[in-house]
């Protein structure tokens, strides 16, 4: 398998090259944006932690991101798996520092899915219907409007 890379990056960061796909990974503007509120620097790491939860237990213990996000993390690891570099960017990520950030779990996730680890049963399933549809636009559902 041919892999890519992925950082981190805030907004003010250059693009490491012209190709880089970069991504938005904040509330508003991604289906993959942390729900937890960081109200002061204090909440970091608890916002991060409830990040970490959601992602590792809720998503892929238990199948219970959206299609929406599972469309946008697909996307990103098919993009990892063809060897593209990929910047995640996020508004708490300041270039002159590495805090934790919501994206640090998302890098995690993408090369874990790409390498086609993590998975319960239900993901498992959840992951290859979305998938297929991707890639055979014939066996998506209609009846949703999608």
């Amino acid at each position: 398998m041919m892999a890519g890379s992925i950082r981190v990056v805030g907004g003010y960061d250059r693009k490491a090259h012209p190709e880089v796909v970069r991504k938005m990974i904040t509330r508003g503007q991604s289906p993959v944006g942390n729900p937890a509120v960081m109200a002061t620097e204090a909440d970091r790491d608890e916002v991060c932690r409830h990040f970490d939860d959601l992602v590792w237990v809720g998503w892929l213990k238990h199948g219970t991101w959206s299609d929406e996000q599972l469309e946008w993390l697909s996307a990103r690891v098919d993009e990892y798996i063809k060897g593209r570099d990929i910047e995640l960017c996020c508004r708490c990520r300041n270039h002159a520092d590495h805090r934790r950030c919501h994206g640090d779990t998302l890098r995690d996730l993408i090369i874990h899915l790409a390498e086609g680890t993590w998975f319960s049963p239900v993901t498992q399933k959840k992951a290859q219907n979305s998938c297929q549809n991707r890639l055979d636009p014939s066996t998506s559902d209609t009846s949703s409007g999608k």
